[in-house]
């Protein structure tokens, strides 16, 4: 299912990684991470691990067809990568985490989610997801997801000029993000003149 619906190929740790996250959970329990032979050995040959990249790739892209173009294999594919990139990012340890943009992060798969969990949840939503991206939302300046995901939309953004600001109604906004626009505000008394990075309130 990662493999075939993930929005950019993972490398062998990130998928491991992965695979470990469990929803409900405070933090990442370092024991049910599985080895990639064990990956590969449960995939009964269908994923391979490129050297030296240490990229997962199905092995034949008539593969990556059938599994794309057949709904009914995977139950809610995005619904359930959602669920995982934003329980990975609520994690305590996640939460603890430095910006620092020119330095590998320790955390695996925190790149990915902080790129993609928008992607997936929209593809997704549903009641499950739902409650996961507001929690992440309500919480967004101070999670370092939001300083990954400025990190990769703003070119000139540099770690001098960082300042808090991009608020988890800002990135609602910029996503189109209707309902959760609705349910943060039900939820929360947000400052509707706080200024992003470019001087932007949500609204604008």
């Amino acid at each position: 299912m990662w493999a075939s619906h993930s929005e950019s190929p993972l490398q062998a740790d990130e998928l491991c990684h992965a695979l470990a996250v469990e929803r409900g959970y405070r933090d990442l329990n370092a024991q049910s991470v599985p080895s990639i032979k064990t990956l590969l050995g449960c995939c009964l040959g269908l994923v391979s691990v490129e050297a030296p990249s240490s990229t997962v790739r199905l092995v034949r892209f008539t593969l990556q067809e059938y599994l794309t173009q057949t709904p009914g294999l995977f139950h809610t594919p995005h619904a359930m990568i959602a669920e995982v990139c934003l329980t990975y990012l609520s994690f305590r340890s996640i939460m603890k985490l430095e910006f620092l943009p020119y330095t590998r992060s320790p955390a695996p798969i925190l790149s990915y989610a902080s790129r993609h969990w928008v992607t997936h949840a929209r593809w997704g939503f549903n009641e499950n997801v739902k409650p996961l991206v507001c929690s992440l939302l309500g919480v967004y300046d101070r999670n370092i997801s939001d300083r990954l995901f400025l990190w990769n939309i703003m070119s000139n953004l540099s770690p001098e000029s960082w300042r808090p600001g991009f608020t988890g109604l800002h990135c609602a906004a910029y996503h189109g993000f209707s309902e959760i626009m609705v349910d943060l505000l039900d939820k929360k008394q947000w400052n509707p003149n706080v200024v992003d990075l470019e001087g932007n309130t949500a609204i604008m």
